[in-house]
């Protein structure tokens, strides 16, 4: 079995984001697939936070993804 290192930063959180809405940060948080078997590995604040978010139990997982738009919501309109 291959070792397998995953980066996450803000610049690919808001891309996926902007050009796949929420669905696309989903599906990128989820390939990075088990963390017990991954290293991850966070470049800046924003990341951080989602990552924060992501792996923090929710008993609503609609209440884990609303906080995460959030989170990546206000960094674009900080950003600009």
């Amino acid at each position: 079995m291959g070792y397998h290192r995953r980066i996450i930063s803000k610049e690919q959180l808001i891309y996926e984001y902007t050009h796949n809405g929420l669905p696309g940060v989903q599906e990128f948080l989820g390939s990075s697939g088990s963390y017990a078997n991954d290293a991850v590995m966070i470049t800046d604040d924003l990341a951080r936070s989602v990552i924060d978010v992501f792996t923090s139990y929710f008993p609503d997982e609609m209440d884990k993804w609303r906080q995460i738009k959030n989170i990546i919501l206000t960094e674009i309109m900080h950003h600009d």
